[in-house]
């Protein structure tokens, strides 16, 4: 009997509005659950008319989805032996959005290694020190270190930065690195200066 008042109240003068504005009304024989579940199903095909109205036809992708899907892909990890040169091998890898100036000390006969600085060399000492360097490799490889390259490296490049790992007790590193895998086959890397270091 209480359905059937209830009816009556809620029965729109234009029978076109019903499917055009209005919740479902409840006939004689639903249930109060029933209806909450037919208005809810009305409801949510309403929220889906205005969401489809807003966006381009076809296109269902929430904006999280795209913006993952224009961004660029993740780098790649580093070969071990580069990975180490890391303290505790822990790194971060980012591709470059523009073009930036690092600095490394070197060699004056190879202008390009693997790994770089933000801050300028002062001096050799300084190198081995904050960077981990001894005057001999394990191998017996001696490492020369009498100049510093300032480098453009272009965007669009991946570089990994970390702490420098220690090689002693004398050469401690701990100051920043940036390694780049083999930049000298990278297009648009341009040594800007090349300086000899005391």
């Amino acid at each position: 009997m209480r359905a059937k008042e209830i009816d009556k109240s809620n029965r729109p003068v234009n029978d076109r509005d019903v499917a055009s504005t209005s919740a479902p009304t409840p006939n004689v024989q639903e249930t109060w659950v029933d209806h909450a579940a037919t208005s809810f199903n009305w409801a949510l095909k309403q929220a889906q008319k205005v969401f489809e109205g807003s966006r381009p036809s076809g296109d269902m992708r929430t904006c999280d989805q795209e913006r993952l899907h224009t961004q660029t892909p993740a780098p790649s990890k580093l070969p071990v032996d580069l990975e180490f040169t890391f303290s505790g091998g822990k790194y971060s890898s980012r591709v470059l959005e523009k073009d930036i100036i690092l600095y490394r000390g070197g060699n004056s006969n190879v202008a390009l290694g693997q790994f770089f600085s933000k801050d300028r060399p002062i001096h050799e000492l300084q190198v081995r020190i904050d960077k981990g360097i001894p005057p001999k490799w394990p191998n017996g490889d001696k490492s020369v270190i009498d100049t510093i390259y300032k480098v453009r490296i272009p965007a669009g490049t991946t570089i990994h930065t970390g702490q420098v790992s220690s090689q002693n007790d004398h050469f401690v590193g701990g100051t920043q690195q940036i390694v780049i895998e083999k930049p000298w086959l990278l297009k648009g890397v341009e040594v800007l200066e090349k300086i000899p270091l005391k």
